[in-house]
């Protein structure tokens, strides 16, 4: 009986590393899936030469002028971890799986996010994201976290807005989530995603 709880262990172990694939390691019909940019980060891809910080091909050197070169030093990880996050969506995947797949897309999320400048021009979308993830994770304390510090860094920005009153919505809180979705439409007047979301509260 030990021995076949263990087989049954095991394989269900296996399963979630197999569905995690090795850090790095993006399939070629996963990369239509990702930003464009992703091609020209340090990771091995189908549509190009292997891009390096010292030695970036003309593509990755306008992405490195963009958001400066200590950002890109570690914009791969965003990538491995949004392939990680696609990946979580798949059919037939174990809810241990598809948990597994987005604490890892969080991790190298967050490698980005404490090996960067304060400043970098991709924290509030990189905040966004591990907000969304927390939110997919059921974690709402730590989703309302990460979107609040998004929008405090850049108002201006509305998908924080749109995934924060997800969030309210889901806790049972509608004037909360009006609010926010209200200030939201006052920085960025022609977001749909806001729009929708206070129309269907309505």
């Amino acid at each position: 009986m030990l021995r076949m709880l263990a087989v049954i262990i095991s394989t269900c172990f296996l399963g979630v590393v197999e569905n995690a694939r090795a850090a790095g390691e993006i399939a070629p019909e996963e990369w239509p899936f990702l930003p464009t940019w992703c091609r020209y980060t340090q990771t091995d891809n189908p549509y190009g030469p292997k891009e390096s910080v010292n030695s970036p091909s003309p593509k990755a050197q306008q992405l490195i002028d963009g958001i400066g070169r200590e950002g890109y030093a570690n914009l791969h990880h965003y990538c491995w971890g949004l392939a990680q996050l696609q990946r979580s969506h798949n059919t037939g995947l174990s809810q241990a799986q598809r948990q597994f797949l987005r604490q890892s897309a969080i991790r190298d999320i967050y490698y980005v996010l404490n090996n960067s400048p304060r400043n970098f021009v991709l924290r509030p979308e990189l905040l966004t994201k591990t907000g969304l993830i927390f939110f997919m994770l059921g974690d709402y304390g730590k989703a309302e976290r990460e979107l609040t510090t998004a929008i405090s860094e850049k108002p201006g920005y509305w998908p924080p807005y749109g995934y924060l009153s997800d969030v309210y919505v889901k806790q049972g809180r509608p004037d909360k989530a009006r609010k926010v979705l209200q200030d939201g439409l006052r920085v960025a007047p022609g977001a749909k995603g806001l729009q929708t979301r206070l129309q269907a509260l309505k």
